[in-house]
């Protein structure tokens, strides 16, 4: 009977290292998720600016064609 392989069995105890990898990939996760916001905040920003230079290139184009209409009228 002992060359029987085993069969799966749970113990009920937890031991030091499972708690310190658990722990450590929690706070990595944290960090990393963190990480992620503050990204996401920067290239916010930078779009923002971005959409506002864009505003301004529409409005100087728009008066540069209205300049031009307004010598092609002449």
């Amino acid at each position: 009977m002992t060359n029987q392989p085993e069969r799966w069995h749970l113990k009920r105890e937890v031991s030091a290292g499972h708690l310190v990898t658990t722990a450590a990939i929690l706070i990595s996760g944290f960090m990393w998720a963190s990480s992620v916001d503050t990204r996401i905040a920067v290239l916010e920003t930078k779009i923002e600016a971005t959409e506002a230079d864009f505003s301004e290139i529409r409005r100087s184009l728009q008066r540069i064609e209205d300049k031009l209409d307004n010598k092609a009228d002449k």
